[in-house]
Formats: structure tokens, sequence, C-alpha cells
């Protein structure tokens, strides 16, 4: 595989041919368990004001296969009616999503939040760990806020500058051969300052297990490709220091993760020029 320099490119070894890649690091870490609880909550005070009979509807921007959208679903739906539009650029993903799909609503499109154009307006936008990959953060807000509803909230979940963050701002240095750092939630919330916009932001911790990659087995060499998005292959040349520097932060096998998850109403729209 070629080595890639290119971020767009990195990301392609996530949302395509290698899908599973996503699917181990969601078998190492309760961050999706702790989120879900943590969106439960939030979610029931938004749903418990609005009418039986009215009609929700749901966006989320980067799907995944649909472990939280499906526990938002179901939150929302003890509330009222609830219609979802769930994007993700991995038909993979996607596939293994509309496995789960019972009586939902749901429409599944296999697209990016660029490419998506929207055809009505939402309550609810959710967009979890995904403006990673999204190049222009202050178009993508904007589009957001456009299809929003009166009353509507966005959220969106960035890694704050934890031990991962700082792991992979580290490691990108060298692979990269530049100063990329991880974008993340402080980024979003200078951007948001920047352009008038108020927000809440929450944090939710998690942990990450890293054993497998101390013990350099087949799970721990695909963790670190999801953790650096590059092939195993091409940090071959980092893996004494990457598990030495491992051994550093680590307490137990684990890392701490700390997600911001940042929320935006359409009663606080900023201009954006």
């Amino acid at each position: 595989m070629t080595y890639m320099k290119d971020p767009k490119s990195a990301a392609d070894l996530l949302f395509t041919k290698r899908h599973q890649l996503f699917l181990n690091f969601d078998e190492h870490t309760d961050q999706s368990e702790n989120a879900i609880l943590y969106l439960n909550t939030q979610l029931s005070k938004l749903a418990s004001t609005l009418s039986s009979t009215s009609q929700f509807n749901y966006l989320d921007v980067g799907c995944g296969f649909g472990q939280k959208t499906l526990a938002i679903i179901n939150t929302i739906q003890a509330y009222c009616l609830i219609k979802t539009i769930a994007l993700d650029p991995s038909h993979e993903l996607l596939s293994l999503f509309k496995n789960e799909i019972s009586d939902q609503s749901i429409d599944l499109f296999p697209s990016t939040w660029e490419e998506y154009q929207p055809n009505i307006q939402f309550d609810f936008i959710s967009s979890f760990h995904t403006f990673y990959y999204i190049d222009h953060w202050q178009f993508a807000i904007s589009k957001m806020l456009d299809a929003l509803k009166l009353n509507g909230q966005i959220c969106i979940a960035l890694r704050s500058i934890d031990p991962v963050c700082q792991f992979k701002d580290y490691f990108y240095s060298k692979i990269y051969d530049d100063r990329r750092r991880e974008r993340n939630s402080d980024e979003l919330c200078e951007l948001l300052i920047k352009l008038n916009i108020e927000y809440q932001i929450d944090y939710v911790d998690s942990l990450l297990d890293i054993r497998d990659c101390l013990e350099k087995n087949k799970k721990g060499r695909q963790l670190l490709e999801f953790i650096l998005r590059q092939p195993y292959e091409k940090l071959a040349d980092f893996e004494d220091e990457i598990i030495l520097y491992l051994k550093k932060i680590e307490n137990n096998g684990y890392l701490m993760q700390r997600d911001a998850y940042i929320w935006i109403s359409n009663q606080e729209k900023g201009k954006l020029s």
C-alpha cells in the first residue's frame, strides 16, 4: 500500500477497505457506551418537551454502524414519532447498520456531509467523531445551521487534548514529516467564538484498552493503524518508540480518553461569512 501523506487519502484507510479497523477500535473502548448514557440523559430532556403527535427529524452525520444512532432513536421515539437520515461514506458500515434496523424509520445514505444536500429541516443533527475528516469546518457548521429547525440542536463530539490526542500529535509529526496535529475540541470552540456562535460543552470520559498494542499482536497493530491512520507496515520503523511512549502513559494497560460534546442551537446562530 502506498505511504499516505495526504490526510484525505489516510482517511480512506478507515472508510473503505479497512472499515474493520473502526470495529476493532470500538471493541477496545467503552467510549460508545459512555456516550450513549450521556446522550440518553441529554436527549430525554429535549424530547420530553415535544408533542406526542409531532414528527422529530433526526440527521446523523457519520453514523458508522449505527450504535449511537439507534440509541438516540430509541430515546426520542419514547416521546414522539421520529424520522432519521443517517450518513456515512462506508458502504460496509452502513450494511452492518442496515442489519440492526427493525421497525425504525431510517434512511441510510453512503455520503459525506460535504456531498449530502438536505431537502428537509431537522430537529437534531449529530456528528460524532467525524469532524476530523471534514476539511472546512466553517462551511460544515453553516450548512448544519441552515438545515436546523427552530429550537433545533446540533451536537458535535470531538476528542479533547487528552492522552490519546497527545499520542497522535507526537507521532503524526514523525509519520507525516510536518507539524500536523489531531483536530480537537479546542479548535472547534475557538472557531465558534470567532464566528460569534454560542455553544455549551460537556465532557465524557472513557478508557481505551491498549494491552493488545503492548503485546504487539494483530488486534494491537490494527488499533494503532486506526489511531495513527497509517497501514502498520508504515509504522514498523516507529514500533519500539510507540511501545515505549505507550508504556510511559498507560495505567494498567489503559489510556484515559476525554471527548467533548459541543451543543449549538439555531437560536444562537452567528453570521458565517
